[in-house]
This record gives C-alpha cells, structure tokens and sequence, in this order.
C-alpha cells in the first residue's frame, strides 16, 4: 500500500504519516493490499459535510475512510482518508499530546480500514488497538487511549 498526500500538508505532519506509512509497511503482522490510499486534511465544515452525506451524521469526526471496490482500471486508488485538523486539534488537547500525535493517529486508523481492518467486534477493536499501539512507538509517535465507536 502506498500513500498520497493531497493538497497542502505542513511538513511536520507529513512527516509523520510518512512515518505511519512505512511502519506499517514494515509490520509483518499488518495484511496491506496492493494499492494507493489518498490521504486529505479538512475542516470541522467540511468533514461534518462528508459525514452527513455518507453516512448521516450531521456532526464533525476525527476521520472518515471511504474504501473502493476493485475496479478493471489503471486506477490504483484502494481508499480515501479524511482527517480533521480542527477535531485532531481538539482531540490532541483533550489527551494532552501534539497534533501531529494525533494525525499520526488518526491517518492510521484510517489506513486499517482501508485495508480492511475493522472495529465492530470486540476481535477486531483488540486487534486494531494492538496494531495502532506498536506503529505508533515504531513511528516516534505518542500513543494515546484510542474511544473506539462502533
């Protein structure tokens, strides 16, 4: 799986991600398909927008991930992944880590949906935490408690 990083990202966050990228790359316990994952930074406007429309709730989310059906393309396109820095921001304080802690986070969670993971069994919640957990520190990143909604 590769990343795309679309539109202006600070670097300090870029970085980062990257840094997610290649650690989960590198994690021979993480199943990754083949394929490119776009990566995008928006607003509480414009999340709350997405969210509303895919899936409709009318209120802000840390991250949404819109997955793709293979399709008989040249398109590598596997998954979108929308972060909200306005939320990240809130959620970093909240936890009193950096944001970039946070979009680190965030934009992993969002890439094990994208590759398929998912948190609606207690299974599934244990092992996303233990992935999130362990690329975390293999990304220099600080960890928190992540709430997991169902």
């Amino acid at each position: 799986m590769t990343i795309q990083l679309v539109g202006d990202w600070p670097t300090e966050l870029a970085t980062a991600v990257q840094a997610i990228a290649a650690a989960v790359d590198n994690d021979d316990q993480v199943e990754l398909p083949d394929g490119m994952v776009n990566l995008l930074l928006v607003d509480d406007a414009q999340i709350t927008e997405l969210n509303t429309q895919y899936t409709g709730n009318a209120y802000a989310t840390d991250v949404l991930t819109f997955p793709y059906q293979p399709v008989e393309n040249d398109d590598p396109t596997i998954a979108d992944v929308v972060i909200s820095t306005e939320t990240a921001a809130r959620q970093a304080e909240q936890a009193q880590i950096e944001v970039v802690d946070e979009v680190g986070l965030l934009a992993l969670h969002g890439l094990l949906h994208a590759a398929g993971y998912d948190h609606s069994t207690p299974e599934g919640q244990q092992q996303m935490e233990a992935i999130q957990q362990r690329v975390m520190v293999d990304s220099n990143l600080r960890y928190r408690d992540f709430k997991w909604n169902q």
